[in-house]
């Protein structure tokens, strides 16, 4: 059934209210909110969500509340008229390809950076630590690390988000189920794990410690965090809408800035501030949160007001429309964005400082009232499953009825008529929300208790996304998906390292072949032999290829093999159980 609206009417009230809006607003009793104790988990979601929003404290003497409009249309002054031209900003056509654009945004300067500080801190760890006889280490000397070792690094890190498997170990199996020769044409994995134990973005010889002048809490992640952020910069021209919000890097080691936010799909690890495109999602600002802020100039302002101008620097007076949520909005925020030529819409709680007290009025399902914070802002209270509280300075009280909602009873659709600033927020707060999504699906997984590592592979995994929204947007026409574009970028950076993986990638949509199940070591004749010996005349030792699998059992060498399979294995119980079962590792004993 559509919801009645009536026009407003001039009564006693409207007058009352605006006295005292005019001559007391400043006398307005309430809680005060330390918007450092809050954060926006704990009313996640837009507007229409039943959970969305926190309940108003509404009074009780207003008794035709359906037809109450106590405010004006918001006149909007002060914003510039945005007159950029959106998208990319190098000279690009129709057959770029994903890794050019990638190159766009980790450039070689940040590839060699990251190549020296892995040297370098490979021999700070040789050189302090006591490596034994035995440890793979002693490997890393044997051939030098260089650029082009990293992209095919890097590649088996997006291989890795693609074909995800229980282990890291579990990608160089040669055996059903996990059997593909992708990663060990590459790199072998005792190389591969060396690059991952070394891997650094700075000097720890520079490092300052915590409480000391000087300490820098993301000294670690630095050199890839500050020019990564310029390079998203400096590709690419936001469109008019911009969503502020907050996002979760996965990790649950042990640090002091570790956040929980249970609404979030990520409740546990790092928080980041992020200003994205409204449109497409492509991350333009992204601040780690380690902490109150001391660089941050708060003065008055409390530590959201001040993320917020701190993500929107350098587009001031260009006319952008940013749209937050209620864990960030104000009335004093507004103010100074509109001050910087930015436009703001968000939801804002009822116990903010400085809102009309006609907010606290008491609705019936589907009334709405506006009134004027002053002559080019307007708070805004329309009545849903819950009271819903906006703050804008882009828009007026106008209504839509282009929202359809889908009832529970009977399947029936119903128009719903809702604010104009109501039905904008839905549509443009979404951006961070879509860089989330993206950067769900195919990110590297695997355990590290270094919290910057993580860091750090967010960040990679960002410039993929970004670089795919780049892409997306210069091909109009049929384009790679998200898993095909990964694709790409991981075969052109191996062709770029002069790795040629093109046999294991199947003709039919790029997906990663993977062999039929080998039948042949449970049916046929098998029988045990010594290892050969070394050039020393030594017994040959190798690791087992199925007790070493096993978590727990640590790296268990034999001096046997099987002849026909051309494996190492113990001769009891892992010989029998490599040719009797299918999955033998589930069948070791428990030690």
């Amino acid at each position: 059934m559509r919801a009645q609206f009536s026009r407003p009417r001039q009564h006693g009230f409207s007058i009352i209210c605006n006295i005292l809006r005019t001559d007391y607003m400043a006398e307005i009793p309430g809680p005060a909110v330390d918007e450092e104790e809050w954060s926006d988990d704990e009313f996640e979601g837009y507007v229409d969500n039943t959970d969305g929003e926190p309940q108003c404290k509404e009074t009780k003497d207003v008794e035709s509340t359906a037809e109450l409009d106590v405010g004006k249309e918001c006149e909007v002054r002060g914003i510039p008229e945005y007159s950029q031209l959106p998208g990319i900003n190098h000279q690009c056509s129709d057959a770029v390809t994903p890794l050019e654009i990638y190159n766009m945004l980790l450039t070689d300067d940040i590839l060699d950076q990251i190549v020296k500080q892995t040297i370098l801190y490979a021999d700070q760890y040789t050189t302090s630590h006591p490596v034994l006889p035995h440890s793979r280490v002693h490997g890393w000397s044997r051939e030098p690390f260089t650029r082009e070792e990293l992209q095919k690094f890097i590649s088996l890190i997006i291989v890795m988000g693609l074909v995800n498997l229980p282990t890291l170990e579990d990608h160089w199996v040669t055996t059903w189920p996990y059997s593909s020769q992708t990663c060990s044409k590459v790199l072998k994995r005792d190389r591969f794990t060396l690059i991952l134990k070394f891997f650094h973005l700075n000097n720890n010889a520079h490092y300052i410690p915590k409480g000391q002048p000087g300490h820098d809490p993301l000294y670690k992640l630095r050199p890839l965090l500050d020019p990564l952020i310029g390079n998203f910069q400096a590709a690419y021209t936001l469109n008019r809408e911009l969503s502020v919000d907050e996002a979760m890097v996965g990790f649950k080691g042990r640090l002091s800035f570790l956040q929980y936010l249970p609404r979030k799909p990520t409740k546990w690890g790092m928080k980041a501030f992020v200003l994205a495109d409204s449109s497409n999602g492509y991350v333009y600002n992204w601040k780690l949160y380690t902490g109150k802020d001391k660089t941050l100039p708060l003065g008055e302002q409390s530590y959201p007001h001040a993320v917020v101008l701190d993500l929107l620097k350098g587009l001031e007076r260009r006319g952008h429309h940013v749209y937050v949520d209620n864990y960030y909005t104000s009335p004093a925020l507004f103010s100074d964005l509109r001050d910087r030529g930015f436009g703001a819409c968000g939801t804002v709680r009822a116990n903010k400082r400085g809102l009309p007290i006609e907010m606290k009025a008491t609705l019936e399902k589907g009334a709405v009232i506006s009134a004027n914070v002053d002559r080019s802002m307007m708070a805004l209270k329309w009545m849903d499953k819950r009271p819903v509280l906006m703050l804008t300075t882009i828009h007026d009280n106008s209504m839509t009825t282009k929202v359809r909602r889908k009832r529970r009873r009977g399947g029936e659709r119903e128009e719903i008529r809702k604010p104009v600033a109501v039905d904008q927020y839905n549509q443009f707060m979404g951006g961070v929300d879509r860089s989330d999504q993206l950067l769900s699906y195919y990110g590297f997984s695997h355990r590290t208790v270094k919290w910057w590592r993580r860091a750090a592979f967010h960040l990679l995994d960002m410039a993929i996304v970004n670089s795919y929204v780049l892409y997306s947007s210069l091909h109009t026409g049929r384009k790679l998906t998200h898993e095909q574009f990964r694709i790409e970028l991981a075969k052109e950076l191996l062709l770029q390292a002069s790795v040629n993986v093109a046999d294991d990638m199947s003709a039919c949509h790029g997906r990663l072949q993977r062999p039929l199940p080998p039948q042949a070591r449970l049916t046929e004749r098998h029988f045990p032999s010594h290892l050969p010996c070394t050039p020393s005349g030594r017994r040959g030792q190798k690791v087992c290829v199925v007790c070493s699998k096993k978590r727990g059992h640590g790296r268990k060498t034999t001096s046997f093999m099987c002849n026909q399979c051309q494996h190492p294995m113990c001769i009891i119980p892992c010989f029998e159980l490599y040719h009797t079962k299918v999955d033998p590792v589930r069948y070791l004993p428990i030690q």
